[in-house]
């Protein structure tokens, strides 16, 4: 490999990076197994690794993830001195089942990343594969409504532009009842995977190789790719790379009660129900709503990347 060549206004800062004030909504939604699976075959499985990197949904449901980060910078000591960057996230992730040469962890797949500002659009896709988007955030977090804004094209047509449009929209109906929770971080992690398995009717903890224990670290996959210039069928780069979140640090945790409605406008350039398969259990279509709800502070560390397989 060339050294990498650092250009002026270059944002591709060097890894790994901290995360400081990490505050975090997650909430939980239903999602067909049968389009996660094609998910993870898109992404993991029609990679020509032989086999030996292969992914499938931990559960039937997705997290849908709203993230305000208070700083965030490169720990490099080339570049983490240079200063932080303030970012608002929200993105959905498939927890998976994931195999490696044999042996099996839990991962997270994130299809969707909707950023703002620009900076850290550009470091998440260059450098690790996260499929960042850059989106215009609207967050408010004692009321609960979180919306994320982006560029689609509503219909495919040559003679139409490409807009900016409401992408997902979190909001409550009527009140909430916040109950926090007293505990690390292993702990935290615990109950949620608890309240996971009864909301879906999980019985046996570990049954589709969801962890059974909590944890402070949570790696997720990505497909990395660079679409090739003299071909645009090929890509020119194409990896999965993993990499590790690590939570330290708890300040706050809260579980929520209540109404949580979600909405996922389609759009011919972004479909993200039919992508994820997110339903309604009782078949009312959207909005869709949260069947388990938290939210959390604390700091994050996101390690260097290692290459499970590239082309």
């Amino acid at each position: 490999m060339a050294n990498y060549v650092d250009r002026d206004g270059d944002w591709s800062q060097r890894p790994p990076a901290h995360l400081e004030g990490v505050t975090i909504h997650l909430f939980v939604l239903p999602a067909h197994t049968k389009a996660l699976q094609a998910l993870c075959d898109q992404i993991v499985n029609d990679r020509p690794t032989g086999g030996t990197v292969t992914a499938e949904p931990l559960f039937p449901a997705v997290l849908l993830m709203c993230a305000s980060i208070d700083h965030l910078r490169s720990t490099d000591g080339r570049d983490g001195q240079r200063g932080y960057i303030v970012e608002k996230d929200l993105g959905f992730i498939v927890p998976i089942k994931l195999t490696n040469n044999g042996l099996t962890s839990f991962a997270g797949l994130m299809p969707y990343l909707f950023v703002e500002p620009f900076a850290p659009v550009v470091v998440g896709r260059e450098v690790y594969g996260f499929p960042k988007e850059l989106g215009k955030m609207t967050f408010d977090e004692a009321a609960l409504d979180f919306k994320a804004e982006s560029l689609v094209i509503p219909e495919y047509d040559p003679n139409k532009p490409a807009v900016l449009k409401e992408v997902v929209r979190v909001t409550p109906t009527g009140p909430v009842v916040r109950v926090q929770f007293a505990g690390d971080i292993f702990a935290l992690t615990q109950q949620l995977i608890d309240d996971i398995h009864k909301v879906l009717g999980l019985t046996v903890q570990g049954t589709l190789g969801a962890p059974a224990a909590g944890f402070i670290e949570a790696p997720v996959v990505l497909l990395k790719q660079f679409r090739d210039a003299a071909d645009p069928v090929l890509a020119c780069y194409q990896a999965l790379v993993r990499a590790f979140l690590t939570g330290d640090n708890l300040q706050s945790a809260e579980f929520i009660t209540g109404i949580i409605n979600v909405k996922v406008p389609a759009f011919d350039s972004l479909n993200i129900e039919a992508t994820l398969g997110l339903f309604d259990p009782i078949g009312l279509g959207q909005p869709f709503h949260s069947l388990l709800s938290l939210s959390f502070k604390l700091n994050v560390e996101l390690s260097l990347g290692d290459v499970l397989w590239q082309a």
